[in-house]
């Protein structure tokens, strides 16, 4: 018991008030100076012991706390009820640090049959806590469950009637205040039994359990404006994508027998088809075509005599032709001699022998016909007669 406390109970005491003294989480009532009466959340409260016990009933306590309190008051064991439930709070109340805070009150109705002196509460909680506490401290009365022992030593242990009923009720749930409460019993007289009952191994020791701590407040946003000394964030930015431009088309180099694929030529109908390696003979100087030595007997293979399909007269395999008025080179078979160091080169560079291989494993009756071919092989005929 604090200093604090004990001087605040015997001014109390000296100055015979009446009132509620509040002393951590219970109170002490106050009638001329003496004790009539407490509550505890750790002990049974004495409504709880009168109706447990079968002293009075439900409603008959409630009458007595309306007004009307003769019926309770008359009862031989109210008296010894009223005192052990002061006894049982106190000793847990003034074992407590705390400020004490008093305020003054009518007295209570059951000052009529308990009015404990400070002198006789003061020494009886100092004997109950002069006992040895052993494994289970005053703070473990509500906070940790009893629990049987799972194997009992093998010999004779005399019980008495409420040890024995204390340890039926132990069910590894309920504390050592939850099982005062349902049996109509003190939480100090529990205490004392499951004490001796760990002692000689019926019980576990406790294992305590710590309430869990408040929730932290939750924190309230606040909507004031960011200092203006702060550069503002950057904004993102859009990021536009560019899809790749189609690639250039190839240049045709020398020599090559499948040139890239150029403009379609408007005066050509129907579509048009790549020029085979029989094609690789290039025009002239004046952009006429060469006729090439299969050209002849290309067009005898179909039933034609020196004729293209259109009717145009087509030059023999070995059939040179002069310039004409335009200058349009003649053509040329594909084996032509070279060009002397003085003369330009009038005809298309020689085909690889790799084209030429190729040209021979295709027959040439599958070869498809360029039309523009054809229409540039009039061309120069026509200029050359």
């Amino acid at each position: 018991m604090g200093d604090a406390l004990t001087a605040e109970l015997r001014r109390l005491a000296d100055e015979r008030s009446t009132g509620t003294l509040t002393v951590g989480d219970g109170v002490l009532h106050f009638a001329e100076g003496r004790i009539s009466g407490a509550a505890c959340p750790r002990t049974p409260g004495l409504e709880q012991l009168v109706i447990t016990t079968g002293l009075a009933t439900a409603d008959d306590w409630q009458r007595a706390q309306a007004g009307d309190p003769g019926p309770i008051l008359r009862r031989p064991r109210m008296q010894m009820l009223a005192m052990l439930s002061v006894f049982d709070a106190a000793y847990f109340l003034l074992a407590e640090p705390g400020t004490p805070a008093f305020r003054p009150a009518p007295a209570q109705w059951l000052a009529a049959v308990c009015r404990i002196p400070l002198e006789v509460l003061v020494h009886e909680c100092d004997r109950r806590h002069a006992a040895e506490p052993g494994p289970w401290p005053l703070e473990l009365v509500d906070r940790a469950p009893v629990v049987p022992a799972r194997r009992a030593r093998r010999k004779r242990v005399p019980l008495t009637g409420g040890e024995a009923e204390i340890l039926a009720a132990a069910d590894a749930r309920r504390s050592i205040a939850g099982i005062a409460g349902d049996l109509g019993r003190t939480s100090y007289g529990c205490l004392v039994a499951v004490r001796r009952l760990t002692r000689v191994g019926l019980l576990e020791a406790p294992i305590p359990v710590r309430p869990a701590p408040p929730p932290p407040p939750r924190a309230v946003p606040t909507t004031t404006p960011p200092p203006t000394g702060l550069a503002p964030l950057p904004r993102r930015r859009r990021i536009t994508v560019i899809p790749p431009e189609a690639p250039a088309p190839t240049p045709r180099m020398p020599g090559d027998p499948n040139p890239p694929a150029g403009p379609r030529d408007s005066s050509t109908a129907g579509p048009r088809h790549a020029a085979g390696p029989r094609d690789a003979a290039g025009a002239g100087p004046g952009g006429a075509p060469a006729v090439g030595p299969y050209d002849g007997a290309a067009a005898g293979s179909h039933g034609t005599t020196g004729a293209a399909r259109g009717g145009t007269p087509l030059a023999g395999p070995r059939q040179a032709a002069a310039p004409g008025p335009s200058g349009a080179a003649a053509a040329r078979p594909r084996h032509a001699a070279a060009a002397g160091p003085g003369e330009a080169a009038s005809g298309p560079a020689p085909v690889p022998a790799l084209a030429r291989s190729e040209a021979a494993a295709v027959p040439e009756i599958w070869k498809p016909v360029d039309r523009e071919l054809l229409v540039r092989l009039r061309t120069a005929l026509e200029e050359f007669v």
